[in-house]
């Protein structure tokens, strides 16, 4: 009597086992299955690192020393860097041309930050406000 207890008890729990196992494998492989799909997903997915740093573009290292240089010449260096809203700001303060030169930039401006030298990053749509000496007449 004592033996056919044991016999149904094993019995009983292997089937508990049997069942256990057939609910827990398709939990396990769906697990993992989405695990694997998860993986490849994000694979596909561009880095987001390097699609922030395209959306900027970079001040021209030419800018260095700018108060020498042409207001033309400094709009295309922008220009050609990338930057799409540039303004030029004729200042209206050379008159005989013996303490300003005129055509040669006094000051840039990015988002009404003074710029001093390149490299920066920016939107390609910033404020690029270059303001150069000019006649006054």
């Amino acid at each position: 009597m004592i033996i056919s207890f044991s016999l149904v008890g094993i019995t009983l729990f292997a089937g508990l086992i049997d069942s256990f196992a057939f609910i827990m494998l398709p939990l396990v492989l769906m697990i993992v299955f989405i695990i694997w799909l998860t993986d490849i997903v994000k694979s596909t997915q561009p880095n987001n690192d390097l699609m922030i740093l395209s959306d900027y573009v970079r001040v021209p290292d030419g800018v260095i020393g700018y108060k020498n240089m042409s207001y033309d010449m400094i709009a295309k260096m922008f220009e050609n860097a990338g930057f799409h809203n540039i303004q030029l700001v004729p200042m209206g303060d050379v008159v005989l041309g013996v303490f300003n030169t005129p055509n040669l930039v006094d000051r840039i401006l990015i988002n009404n930050e003074m710029i001093i030298q390149g490299g920066g990053t920016y939107s390609p749509w910033a404020r690029v406000v270059i303001y150069y000496h000019s006649s006054k007449f």
